[in-house]
């Protein structure tokens, strides 16, 4: 049983209000590059305009609401990691703290950006799909970078310069920042018992 009401617009009061129709004003969303739009495009839009997830959970704070959703709205619509690793580490992080609606939302989208039912099925058991023909060898290395930091609270020298040698300073900062943001989420949604969206079976 969630922790918090849900919100609508019509309940929010006057800072709320004002947190969320800035947010709803941020062109940030609708400034993507085709391939980011056709990952996340309308339904994005309306998810935020619904109030829905950690959103109605932050609102309650509308300057950290707005704060939020800055850094998501660069890491998802103008970051310079491709949408599928993206999803790829959301989906790994929202495993590793147990957050079913962050899981039910992102294999969706996960599923949109390519990442194969396989793979998803295996980050759901928190296996290493190390001999998945989906996979390419970064894919590999982003999955043990994002496992190792989440897990042991650091990065190994060797993990490190496999993911670092590949991507480039610019995406290896955007990528410990993305496992970053999305266990704030996830540690949000779960202190605040929000569940999978109605119509989504449990995870794990």
């Amino acid at each position: 049983m969630p922790r918090l009401s849900q919100l609508t617009p019509d309940t929010l009061d006057d800072s709320m209000r004002k947190a969320y129709d800035a947010i709803l004003a941020d062109p940030a969303s609708e400034e993507t590059s085709p391939e980011h739009e056709a990952v996340y495009g309308q339904a994005t839009r309306k998810n935020r305009a619904a109030i829905a997830g950690p959103m109605n959970i932050w609102l309650r704070s509308p300057g950290l609401a707005g704060a939020a959703s800055n850094i998501a709205n660069f890491l998802r619509y103008k970051g310079s990691l491709s949408p599928r690793h993206t999803e790829l580490v959301i989906l790994i992080v929202a495993r590793h703290w147990g957050a079913p609606y962050a899981w039910a939302t992102h294999a969706k989208y996960g599923a949109a950006t390519g990442v194969s039912s396989a793979v998803i099925e295996a980050i759901a058991d928190q296996a290493e799909p190390t001999e998945m023909e989906s996979l390419e060898i970064l894919d590999v290395q982003i999955w043990r970078f994002a496992t190792e930091l989440l897990s042991t609270k650091r990065v190994t020298n060797e993990t490190y310069n496999s993911v670092a040698d590949q991507l480039g300073e610019t995406k290896t900062v955007e990528l410990v920042s993305l496992i970053g943001y999305y266990s704030m989420i996830t540690m949000t949604l779960n202190a605040f018992e929000v569940e999978a969206p109605e119509g989504n079976p449990a995870p794990f």
